[in-house]
């Protein structure tokens, strides 16, 4: 029975997100064959009992990886005790997401705590751009989507459709706003929902979409507006611009907070003239396989998705200059065209099995059979018993966080925003911002 630590870092917002959640929980959920110890280095006394075991696997979940953004100051913190957790596993799997941002912080972590294996979101090509094959020449890398199917999604698929009617919304959508220093490539994704909404209206088709930090729908939410939609908006997940030191993010948000309102052109040539385009760092997101689920058919601009969806057979596919978005909205209003594709995106995706979180875990799980012997076993029931504790006590300290510190500073935050009156900043704890 393999023995496997998951290491995170996390004190932001409570509830997480679902699919960040579904991702973080699932080798606990998923490997019933395994033991695993979950340890959040947000907390300086987490390391105390897991240092005194051992184990076969280590994984650094894409939460811990976020530490290099949300809490800089604590970075070389969390590295020496994610260091001294490793210490004795011979298998160190890392997940990092958003690997164009702050890239060199993500290199340090990787080489630094010996990780064997990389769980990249890039496509293959872009795998030498990321990753200096003289540096990693010994890490194996794997491509992973960002996110999986869980059972608990598709169970909820399944009670809230017996009871959604029908699908009263012709084309919906929820985006956050782009940030410029994604690239183009960011862009799209809310590029595609101004484009389509000015014209669906004025074919009269009902529409929902919506661009925004607060118009975010969560959980059960997110799965009843998507069952009463018959269209979804989409583009792959990703960036075209690589910062490897988030010198760019910062000066594409200075330049924006004095220059509110400026395109795209404008915040490139002033930020990073000649610098979009160094990479194609694309992929289908999790959002795109629950839409499968919900038999929701997808507008999704034209890119390759993994080689998991294919344009004219599992979604609709719209141009990145949007120039056939009339012939696609004429295939959005036929009924029985949507319908046939949407059904086909569910059988062929969904339920094939392919992308739920138990073929993600037994895949990772794998890797550490090959990975070299095993130590010593120090795991005991008391010890399991003991972290699990202790892991449930980290996030009542989150919750308690969040809603004595966070919840309130973001409310005092959107005040100040709706009343155009300046927002207190004073010294913010860095982990306020939520990966």
């Amino acid at each position: 029975m393999p023995r496997v630590l998951v290491i995170y870092w996390y004190r932001g917002v409570y509830p997480l997100r679902s699919t960040i959640r579904d991702h973080l929980f699932c080798f606990r959920r998923e490997a019933r064959d395994a033991r695993t110890v979950y340890l959040n280095l947000a907390f300086r006394w987490a390391l105390d009992v897991v240092a005194k075991m051992s184990f076969d696997l280590v994984i650094f979940h894409t939460l811990f990886f976020e530490v290099r953004g949300s809490a800089p100051e604590e970075f070389a913190r969390v590295l020496e005790e994610a260091k001294r957790a490793a210490s004795r596993t011979p298998c160190r799997v890392g997940m990092p997401q958003d690997e164009h941002f702050k890239t060199d912080l993500i290199h340090r972590l990787a080489l630094e705590l010996g990780m064997t294996h990389i769980l990249t979101c890039a496509p293959e090509s872009e795998w030498k751009a990321l990753y200096d094959p003289a540096r990693f020449g010994g890490v194996a890398f794997c491509r992973a989507l960002p996110g999986y199917l869980s059972s608990e999604f598709i169970s909820r698929v399944e009670r809230l459709g017996r009871t959604a009617g029908r699908r009263a919304i012709d084309i919906g959508y929820r985006v956050r706003p782009a940030r410029p220093s994604d690239g183009r490539h960011g862009m799209l994704k809310s590029q595609v929902a101004d484009a389509v909404a000015v014209r669906a209206r004025r074919r009269g088709m009902k529409v929902d979409i919506a661009v925004g930090e607060n118009r975010a729908l969560l959980g059960a939410r997110w799965t009843r507006f998507l069952l009463r939609c018959r269209c979804v908006l989409g583009a792959e997940g990703g960036a075209s611009l690589l910062d490897c030191d988030g010198s760019i993010r910062r000066r594409g948000e200075g330049y924006m907070a004095t220059h509110p309102g400026a395109e795209f052109d404008e915040v490139e040539a002033a930020c990073f003239p000649n610098l979009d385009g160094g990479i194609r760092y694309v992929s289908i997101s999790p959002r795109h396989l629950e839409a499968c689920a919900t038999r929701t058919c997808q507008i999704l601009v034209e890119g390759e998705y993994n080689g998991i969806l294919q344009a004219g057979v599992h979604f609709l596919a719209l141009r990145k200059d949007f120039s056939n978005i009339e012939e696609v909205l004429d295939n959005a209003c036929d009924e029985e065209l949507t319908n046939r594709i949407a059904e086909r995106a569910r059988r062929e995706v969904v339920d094939s099995g392919r992308f739920d979180y138990g073929s993600f875990v037994s895949s990772v799980l794998r890797l550490s059979a090959d990975a070299g012997p095993r130590t010593p076993a120090s795991w005991t029931p008391g010890r399991q018993a003991l972290a699990d504790l202790q892991d449930a006590f980290n996030w009542l300290l989150v919750i308690l966080r969040h809603c004595l510190w966070t919840r309130p500073r973001r409310l005092v935050k959107a005040l100040c925003s709706r009343g155009n009156l300046p927002f207190p900043r004073g010294r913010t704890p860095a982990a306020d911002a939520a990966p």
